[in-house]
């Protein structure tokens, strides 16, 4: 069983825990007027909620967006490379490679902090680039610095949007709402069957919307259309094999290729890559 398939067994456990508790909870009574408090509690709860999420869906598409036009500005600085020099655009196919690698091994959140060599390797080659004998165009050349400009902008605004959007905090104060909507809500049962089966449908949809906001922020909503697919692309383009590390492998974020590809294996200390071959 990987590793997505029990975490998909564990929510569906949570998920049965929440929808029993208010079977599981003895009735009790509060004294004082439930129903204004719940109003209000809820109107604020569902106003937070629906703020979180839409400013975090917003990032991700926001990230979305970036990461392809990165992947594609990493494709077009590697055709106008060739254009000029041929064997110079063998060692950029090798930076980029490099470069793409290490992002995929990192988290969506965290990898443009640990690429930082790897990137500069590849402006570097950019900057030094010369034609070996007919020299180009002058518009290859602006055009070829023009995506590299393009690279820093795309980097830092990645760099901008990549971070979660929800703080500690902000996390405290929604669960300290969700409780306290809860406890209003487990209040007004009154041992029919009809509002303890609302009571589990208003429990469950908390923590369903609680794990909406989690996965979004942390830019796990279609990561592996963010990062294991689009990206595929660019290999391809540059003369390589397409890369996955295990781990993509194990949590199901990504199937296995039909062609050939080359896997990450990393343990404590380095990531080795081994190629698989099917064809």
């Amino acid at each position: 069983m990987n590793l997505n398939n029990m975490k998909k067994n564990l929510y569906i456990l949570i998920s049965v825990f929440v929808i029993l508790i208010p079977l599981i909870i003895p009735k009790y009574n509060l004294a004082f007027d439930i129903s204004s408090l719940l109003t209000i509690v809820t109107l604020i709860f569902g106003l937070l909620i629906g703020f979180f999420i839409a400013g975090a869906l917003t990032n991700h598409i926001n990230l979305n967006s970036q990461l392809a036009n990165g992947n594609a500005t990493l494709t077009i600085v590697y055709n106008l490379t060739k254009l000029i020099n041929k064997k110079e655009s063998k060692k950029l196919s090798s930076a980029i490679d490099t470069y793409l690698i290490e992002t995929l091994n990192n988290s969506l959140i965290y990898h443009n902090k640990n690429t930082d060599d790897e990137f500069y390797k590849i402006i570097n080659l950019i900057d030094n680039i010369k034609s070996p004998n007919n020299a180009p165009s002058v518009s290859i050349y602006q055009n070829l610095h023009s995506a590299k400009a393009d690279l820093f902008r795309i980097r830092q605004n990645i760099i901008q949007i990549a971070p979660k959007t929800m703080s500690r905090l902000h996390w405290l104060v929604i669960a300290l709402l969700a409780i306290a909507m809860l406890i209003l809500t487990f209040a007004l049962r009154d041992g029919s069957i009809t509002l303890y089966l609302i009571s589990s449908i208003i429990s469950a949809c908390v923590y369903w919307l609680l794990l909406i906001l989690h996965h979004v922020d942390n830019n796990k909503f279609l990561e592996n259309q963010l990062a294991y697919e689009d990206v595929q692309n660019v290999f391809k383009s540059i003369g390589q094999l397409r890369y996955y590390p295990e781990l993509s492998f194990k949590q199901g974020m990504a199937n296995i290729p039909k062609e050939d590809y080359r896997i990450g294996i990393t343990n404590k200390t380095e990531t080795k890559i081994k190629t698989i071959r099917l064809t």
